[in-house]
């Protein structure tokens, strides 16, 4: 491979001298990261299921009369290999009854996903503690990582989710960041007599 080539795999090359690059080794302390991740979120599933949430690969919903609720995690594609460490994001997400979906009756729930929401952040700007990205290396970094996104969704997330249960609640969530409010939304609140505070 040229240098052109070997350069554009980004943060894994080492330049030596203005024309010598060479691929960095992994992180030590790298050991099956694929593994640890999928480690994760299983222990996901096994916190959010009794409360109610289903699994569709890596991202876990549940809905109610007013709302379908996602937390999604999701993988960086920026990797140069299996063997290097993995990067992955943890979203959170609220699809609204009646604005971008109806419910049918065969189908009470088709919003499995995160791009299906009206309304979603990061992890990280529902709690200030969190970071924005984690990376894992190994099955032990996992553990500790994994510790961490726990106190975010059962201390911050949950309770916001567990409090969703109308447009007025829903509507108390949107005006903590209006910004990131699209129009849609606003319009569909609005006909049901729901105000966002405008955009700053």
């Amino acid at each position: 491979m040229g240098n052109g080539g070997e350069a554009r795999r980004g943060w894994v090359m080492s330049q030596r001298g203005n024309n010598d690059w060479s691929i960095m080794p992994p992180p030590l302390g790298t050991d099956r990261p694929d593994e640890a991740y999928a480690e994760l979120i299983k222990w996901a599933h096994a916190l959010l299921k009794p409360q109610g949430f289903r699994k569709s690969r890596t991202t876990f919903y549940r809905w109610n009369d007013a709302c379908t609720q996602v937390i999604a995690f999701n993988k960086s594609t920026w990797r140069a290999g299996r063997e290097y460490p993995l990067s992955f994001y943890v979203d959170v997400g609220v699809a609204v009854k009646g604005a971008i979906w109806e419910p049918q009756p065969d189908r009470p729930h088709p919003v499995k996903s995160l791009f299906s929401c009206d309304y979603s952040m990061r992890l990280d700007s529902w709690d200030e503690r969190m970071e924005q990205g984690w990376v894992v290396k190994n099955l032990d970094e996992a553990r500790t990582v994994w510790g961490r996104i726990t106190g975010g969704l059962t201390e911050t997330v949950l309770p916001i989710f567990d409090g969703l249960i109308s447009d007025e609640s829903l509507a108390e969530l949107f005006n903590r960041t209006p910004n990131s409010v699209t129009g849609w939304l606003r319009d569909t609140m609005k006909k049901r007599g729901v105000e966002i505070a405008p955009y700053t």
